[in-house]
């Protein structure tokens, strides 16, 4: 029998069966792996290089809505601002879109 650190011994005493102990053991040594394997997923989704750029273009778009926001600001110099950032937000959605279609072809 394999070792599950417990030693009882099987008496009409205690009612307690070995195998189904056991078999409770192994049920949430099983469930614990599936966790950690289930967040260590989610955990590299989330610290991915996607994820970042993703993060940084939002940022980059609500910063042009903030300049839009402020008072005294002349329409062309939102104009200019906005033909600096909107490059890198139409960079962003074609990496994502060419890495998504890479990953599933």
């Amino acid at each position: 029998m394999a070792k599950t650190g417990i030693d009882i011994p099987q008496t009409p005493q205690t009612g307690i069966d070995k195998e189904h102990i056991k078999v409770q053991l192994d049920y949430q040594t099983e469930n614990n792996k599936l966790t950690l394997e289930f967040k260590g997923k989610w955990l590299e989704k989330l610290f991915s290089a996607n994820f970042f750029v993703f993060l940084v273009t939002i940022i980059v778009l609500v910063s042009g809505f903030v300049f839009m926001s402020v008072e005294g600001v002349a329409k062309a110099d939102i104009l200019d601002y906005w033909k600096l950032i909107l490059p890198v937000v139409t960079t962003y959605i074609g990496y994502a879109i060419g890495k998504g279609k890479q990953s599933n072809g």
